[in-house]
C-alpha cells in the first residue's frame, strides 16, 4: 500500500512538473515576444527619425524611450538631447512646418513617476498613479532601455511653453509625429502616434 502511495505521488509529482515546466515555457515566449515587438517599433520610430527631422543623424541614440497607451492609440516617444547647433536647426526646421508656441498638449508627454517596477527584459513600467488608485495600469508608461534621464525628461514635460508641429507621415505604420523643442533644455521630443489595435 505504501509502495503504491509513493509511486502515485511521485507520478502527480511529475504531472504537476510538467504542466509548471509548459506554462513557464509559454511566460517565457510571451515575454519574449513582446520584448522583441516593443524593440521592432522603437527601431522603426529611430529609423523614421532623418525623415521627420532631416538634421538629426539615425544613428543618434536618444536619451529617453516610452511607450504610452491611450484608448485607442499608442505613442512611441523619443526624447533627444541637442547641440547648440542642432537646437538652432530645430527651430528653423519647425518653424518651416508652421511650428507655434503652444503649451504640452495633454497626454503627449509623461507625468512623474512615484514608482515603478521591472516588467520584461530592459523594459520598465513607471507608475504616476497611487497604489489602488482606479485604471492605474492605464496611467502608466513603459521605458525601454535606460531611465537614467528620466528627471530631465520629467522636468522638460513640466515646460510651459514649447515650439511644436504635428507631421503626417506616409508609407509608414505610424500615423503622425508630433514634435516639440524646449529651446531652453535643448530637448526634441517626437512622439509617433500609432492605432491600437489590440
Amino acid at each position: 500500500m505504501g509502495t503504491m502511495l509513493l509511486f502515485f505521488m511521485a507520478m502527480l509529482g511529475t504531472f504537476i512538473g510538467i504542466i509548471v515546466l509548459i506554462l513557464m515555457v509559454f511566460y517565457i515566449e510571451d515575454v519574449y515576444q513582446e520584448t522583441k515587438y516593443l524593440a521592432s517599433q522603437f527601431q522603426h520610430a529611430e529609423q523614421k527619425i532623418e525623415k521627420v527631422v532631416p538634421f538629426m543623424p539615425t544613428e543618434q541614440a536618444p536619451i529617453l524611450k516610452v511607450r504610452k497607451k491611450e484608448y485607442e492609440e499608442d505613442y512611441y516617444v523619443l526624447f533627444y538631447q541637442l547641440t547648440a547647433q542642432q537646437s538652432t536647426q530645430a527651430e528653423k526646421y519647425l518653424q518651416q512646418h508652421h511650428a507655434q508656441m503652444a503649451p504640452m498638449p495633454e497626454n503627449y508627454c509623461i507625468a512623474p513617476s512615484i514608482r515603478h517596477k521591472w516588467l520584461l527584459p530592459r523594459i520598465t513600467r513607471h507608475y504616476v498613479a497611487q497604489p489602488n488608485d482606479y485604471l492605474e495600469d492605464y496611467q502608466s508608461f513603459l521605458v525601454y532601455e535606460s531611465d537614467q534621464h528620466l528627471e530631465e525628461v520629467e522636468k522638460f514635460c513640466r515646460d510651459d511653453l514649447f515650439i511644436t508641429t504635428t507631421l503626417h507621415l506616409k508609407q509608414s505604420s505610424f500615423k503622425q509625429a508630433h514634435v516639440l523643442l524646449n529651446i531652453e533644455q535643448k530637448i526634441l521630443m517626437v512622439n509617433y502616434v500609432k492605432e491600437n489595435h489590440n
